[in-house]
């Protein structure tokens, strides 16, 4: 019976996520419809892109924090129902004020899902299970990026954007009473008399720090991967998208394996060792890059950068469960929200130096940073550690 629930759980934990990730990622494609519909300019249309990142980043601590003090299943409804009025505002209004406020509240609410689902699948997962049942959830943000936004932008071309949005709703009506029913009775009624304030919430700042860092590292690059393999190679659209696809499957791929190895060698090892894997398979595409190598090779590069990299998150995640089970819905929120902030600020800093001087540098400078931040993921875990084991020391003194 347990398996059941466990398995249960984890089916509508991975459903909500593929819903909640189709919504950001399939709006890039149908940005041009949207655009013309509303009669702005496309980078004025990209503001919706923004409003949601910026919306989630700014939301997602404080959320983490009520989700910790009142329960992170009544926290995660509260953001399905904001959820579902964001999308019906997206899809019903005729004001492009309204559509980036709707996109606000999207945002907002997706930082009360998403570590929610993180913070109570790891509450109800053994610790010798954690690393791979967080991957199995978090696999479903992946592949709403591999199969949900080109899907649903297909949809959205053939029947006009708003349909892909109203699809959109439809689920999430559904996934409100599912999700109420289905998380454990005492999730609904966590108190916050639970949460421990021995292990300060400041020991997690490292950890948050590493994501930032693998966020920027790994978006600072992929955020241009597109345009750069058009203009040094000049490929067409087919061998485009059979790329893009291989680093998809790297990413899925390498978030599973990442955690299975999490709880066969540890969070924090997994974790260190992806920041080198990184800066690996980015040198050798960059030396792929610069002798012009064939379509298969580089889509192998592709998916062993992805495959990876993507190994770290589960990982991370596992160690914050793991370090702070009390403050997890804070600590998790914060991680999340340090992703956004990472993904930004590697965009941003990454366009600058691939308009400068090139993709290829681009990658080193990134694989160089990478490599940096595998000692100080490996310093970080063994300062936390060190730290944990102290205060356990000291509880069993007193």
């Amino acid at each position: 019976m347990k398996i059941a629930s466990d398995t249960a759980c984890l089916s509508i934990g991975w459903i909500t996520l593929f819903v909640v990730g189709t919504d950001l990622f399939v709006i890039s494609p149908l940005l041009p419809e949207i655009a013309h519909q509303f009669l702005v300019v496309p980078g004025r249309a990209g503001d919706i892109v923004a409003a949601f990142s910026l919306a989630y980043a700014v939301a997602a601590p404080a959320l983490g924090i009520l989700a910790d003090q009142h329960g992170h299943a009544r926290v995660l409804i509260f953001g399905l129902s904001g959820f579902l009025m964001a999308n019906l505002l997206t899809a019903s209004t005729s004001s492009f004020a309204i559509l980036v406020g709707s996109r606000l509240l999207a945002g907002a609410s997706a930082a009360a899902i998403t570590p929610c689902i993180y913070a109570l699948v790891g509450g109800m997962t053994p610790a010798d299970r954690r690393g791979r049942y967080l991957s199995i959830v978090g696999s479903g943000l992946l592949l709403s990026l591999v199969f949900g936004a080109p899907l649903g932008a297909m949809l959205g071309w053939a029947l006009g954007w708003r349909a892909i949005f109203v699809v959109l709703v439809a689920c999430t009506i559904i996934l409100v009473p599912t999700n109420l029913l289905i998380w454990p009775r005492q999730a609904h009624r966590q108190s916050s008399r639970l949460v421990d304030h021995r292990t300060p919430l400041a020991w997690a700042l490292p950890l948050i720090g590493l994501t930032t860092l693998w966020g920027g590292c790994v978006y600072g690059a992929y955020t241009y991967l597109g345009s750069a393999l058009s203009r040094l190679l000049t490929l067409g659209h087919v061998d485009m998208m059979l790329l893009l696809s291989l680093y998809g499957i790297g990413a899925v791929m390498g978030s599973l394996g990442g955690g299975w190895l999490a709880d066969r060698c540890g969070a924090r090892v997994v974790s260190s060792y992806s920041f080198l894997a990184l800066a690996l398979a980015l040198l050798a595409l960059a030396g792929g890059l610069e002798t012009h190598a064939p379509v298969f090779m580089l889509g192998a590069l592709l998916a062993t950068w992805s495959l990876g990299a993507y190994s770290f998150f589960p990982a991370i995640q596992t160690c914050i469960v793991h370090s702070f089970p009390n403050h997890r819905g804070t600590v998790l929120a914060w991680n999340n929200s340090a992703l956004y902030v990472g993904i930004s600020a590697g965009a941003a800093g990454g366009g600058i130096i691939y308009e400068s001087v090139g993709f290829v540098p681009l990658v080193v400078v990134i694989a160089v940073i990478a490599i940096a931040s595998a000692g100080l993921s490996y310093l970080s875990h063994r300062m936390l550690s060190k730290m944990l084991s102290q205060l356990t020391l000291e509880s069993v003194d007193k």
